[in-house]
C-alpha cells in the first residue's frame, strides 16, 4: 500500500471529507486531493501539520511507513475502531 492509499484510509476512517480533513490539517483542498491521487508528493510541512492534529498525529508512524507502533500510541485505521487486542492478533497471524 502506498502514501496516497494510506492517507485515504486515514480520512475515511476518522469519517471526513477531504474538506474537512484539509481544513483539519490547514493545508488547500487541491494539495489534499492531489496527494490522495499521488499526482504529487507532500513536503514536510504537511507532516508537521498532520502530526500537530490531536485528531490525526495516531496515524503518524503508519501514513510515513505502513508500520505501527501501538506501544506508544501509534496505529493504522483499523486499530482505532476495533478492539486493539483483536486487531494485534488478526496482525500477527498474517505477518
Amino acid at each position: 500500500m502506498n502514501f496516497s492509499e494510506r492517507l485515504k484510509f486515514v480520512i475515511q476512517e476518522e469519517k471526513m471529507t477531504q474538506k474537512q480533513f484539509a481544513e483539519e490539517v490547514d493545508m488547500s483542498l487541491r494539495a489534499i486531493e492531489s496527494y490522495i491521487s499521488g499526482r504529487r508528493e507532500p513536503a514536510s510541512k504537511f507532516f508537521v501539520k498532520f502530526s500537530e492534529s490531536k485528531v490525526f498525529n495516531k496515524y503518524l508512524v503508519w501514513l510515513l511507513s505502513g508500520n505501527v507502533e501501538p506501544g506508544v500510541g501509534q496505529v493504522c485505521p483499523v486499530f482505532s475502531t476495533q478492539n486493539t487486542q483483536e486487531t494485534l492478533q488478526s496482525v500477527g497471524k498474517k505477518a
